[in-house]
């Protein structure tokens, strides 16, 4: 956007719903807030006038306006700082956030679709989150007149086996691939009992695999719980999981009904995952020397086909790009051949 749009760090924005005025509010406008989209239409003539917005109108704004004050007063540390001050950093948005949407649950759908018009993410994904809070308890009965990609965003917000309650019942709208993400864990857990738990925190849990799909007979889970932030967690996934046969020497959980094999190691281990024959339970030989397998994320629905082209170890490091820690923003799993008697280097799986 050219100078003579912006002649001031706020601009003046006239709320309106879509071409008749909705309630004729103006409200200031930060600078910076707008994408430059909203402003390719307007004459440069009317630069110091206020500005049309058809996406919201002006309650919804003032929100807006007020989530990026307070974002924007309150950065975040940097990952390198202390786990504690990171902790408290979490703690304090999370209570001013919490009060947010408590003085605005009327507004929440409209949010979603102002941030996402806007392109400001944290807003978008935080509204989705508490939309999606609202449809669990029945104070949100429908979010049909949302877009399908906003319905999505949400989703990935609703624990699987409420969501594909949501869906039969046409409250939302689920893509094919939400669908199969659904499917995956759904065949191995009765309940959300432990997604619950994981939900709750910011952990996003992984299940790996040679080929992640109806076929698979044998899957690792992590929670990625790098933090300790649950610690006791063996009991509540094994009464999550459906019924089941749990062999103490392996590890692994075989599933009655299916008879899909789950390695909850890491549940035991603490802080990596023990898989008996690692190369040939978890990993795809490749002709031309890449090795790869697969990994799917609680809170993403898109399956990541992984790759390494160095020589097999007894060790493999998955790079998990969407588990988050409070120490370390860059995680990976270390996956080791229960054989395995050495300190051999992990070899990197990556995208």
């Amino acid at each position: 956007m050219s100078g003579a749009q912006y002649c001031s760090d706020k601009v003046i924005a006239t709320i309106s719903f879509g071409k008749k005025c909705r309630d004729g509010k103006q409200v200031e406008v930060v600078k910076g807030i707008l994408p430059e989209s909203v402003f390719d239409h307007i004459p440069e003539a009317l630069s110091n006038k206020p500005i049309p917005i058809t996406f919201a109108n002006g309650l919804v704004m003032e929100k807006v306006i007020e989530w990026y004050t307070s974002v924007s007063q309150t950065p975040e540390p940097p990952p390198e700082r202390h786990a504690q001050e990171l902790e408290e950093y979490r703690h304090k948005t999370r209570s001013w956030q919490d009060a947010f949407w408590k003085r605005n649950k009327d507004e929440v759908l409209g949010l979603v679709n102002a941030a996402d018009v806007l392109d400001y993410q944290s807003l978008f994904e935080a509204a989705c989150k508490e939309a999606a809070r609202l449809l669990i308890v029945g104070d949100i009965t429908s979010v049909d007149n949302l877009r399908l990609h906003q319905q999505a965003q949400i989703a990935k917000n609703i624990q699987p086996f409420r969501l594909r309650r949501l869906a039969d019942q046409k409250i939302i709208h689920i893509t094919e691939e939400q669908q199969e993400h659904n499917r995956l864990w759904t065949s191995l857990f009765k309940s959300d009992e432990w997604f619950e738990a994981m939900f709750s925190e910011i952990m996003n849990p992984i299940l790996v695999s040679k080929k992640l799909d109806k076929d698979s007979s044998y899957m690792l889970l992590s929670s990625m719980d790098w933090d300790g932030v649950l610690p006791g967690q063996m009991s509540l996934l094994r009464s999550s999981l459906k019924e089941h046969d749990f062999d103490g020497k392996t590890f692994e959980c075989t599933m009655r009904e299916s008879g899909q094999r789950l390695n909850i190691s890491e549940f035991i281990e603490g802080d990596y995952s023990k898989v008996p024959n690692l190369e040939r339970t978890l990993v795809n030989q490749g002709q031309d020397g890449v090795r790869s397998l697969q990994l799917l994320y609680l809170k993403s629905t898109r399956v990541r086909t992984l790759k390494c082209d160095t020589e097999a170890s007894g060790r493999i490091a998955l790079r998990c790009r969407e588990s988050l820690s409070l120490c370390n923003p860059k995680l990976t799993w270390l996956c080791v051949d229960s054989s395995t008697r050495g300190f051999d280097i992990p070899v990197l799986f990556d995208k």
